[in-house]
């Protein structure tokens, strides 16, 4: 019966362990987080990581490794693919863009059109369209 209970307990531990609670008291989760930070990583976005999660997911991003201009909206493209695929859930996602670590822009797509797209639904025209850019104050 002991022996039960410990596997019941380390069970619990392991499938819960690694929720924790945001200032917020919104639940992190830190496993998506890893998981997109390490996607992005082997999709070749170097300087990315995850600032929010939840119904908009963001991620700061630096294109400092970047050698030309589009580079950074190929890695773009790259960070809302992850992101979807991380985060099926969200409603938005955001990019915030930095340079020399100072944020310059904001770029926010519907989660909604980042799957339509993946899925050849519209056109990345279309897509680029319904991108909203917004640059820092």
């Amino acid at each position: 019966m002991t022996r039960s209970l410990i596997a019941i307990s380390l069970s619990l531990i392991l499938l819960f362990g690694c929720t924790g609670k945001e200032s917020s008291g919104t639940p992190v989760k830190s496993q998506s987080k890893e998981l997109a930070e390490q996607s992005m990583n082997l999709a070749g976005v170097q300087n990315a990581r995850i600032i929010s999660e939840g119904g908009t997911v963001a991620v700061e991003y630096d294109p400092a490794d970047a050698a030309y201009e589009d580079q950074i909206i190929s890695e773009w493209g790259a960070i809302f693919g992850v992101l979807s695929s991380t985060y099926p859930g969200a409603s938005q996602y955001q990019i915030v863009q930095l340079y020399n670590g100072e944020k310059i822009a904001t770029i926010t797509a519907k989660a909604s059109d980042v799957k339509a797209f993946m899925a050849d639904q519209i056109t990345a025209d279309e897509f680029a369209k319904r991108i909203a850019t917004k640059a820092a104050k």
